[in-house]
């Protein structure tokens, strides 16, 4: 029977975990916490966030809607998805509907 390499930490009160090397290098860190205990991921990171918001164009007029930025002045929260927008949202520039927008990187 073959032996994997593996490396060993021991916990604040002496217990001993010992984790196969392939699981510490090819594994997400979330999968690394203590036998018995679940790790709840924390909450995103700006930069998650940040990565994780789109830009949407108009095509008809170029409005760009900016998920990061929301529309304030329109009643629609910074950080809101285009996906929560209400489907009869119109351009606040050329009054089309969102049917009209695609989704563009910028």
């Amino acid at each position: 029977m073959a032996h994997e390499a593996r490396i060993g930490k021991t916990s604040a009160v002496g217990q001993r975990y010992h984790y196969p090397l392939s699981l510490i290098f090819h594994a997400p860190v979330d999968t690394l916490a203590a036998p018995g205990r679940a790790r709840v991921p924390g909450p995103a990171s700006p930069d998650q966030t940040r990565f994780s918001m789109k830009k949407w164009e108009c095509v008809v007029c170029g409005f760009i809607y900016d998920e990061e930025e929301g529309l304030p002045e329109e009643g629609i929260e910074p950080g809101t998805k285009w996906d929560d927008i209400p489907d009869d949202w119109v351009c606040p520039d050329c009054g089309v509907g969102k049917e009209d927008f695609e989704m563009v990187e910028i």
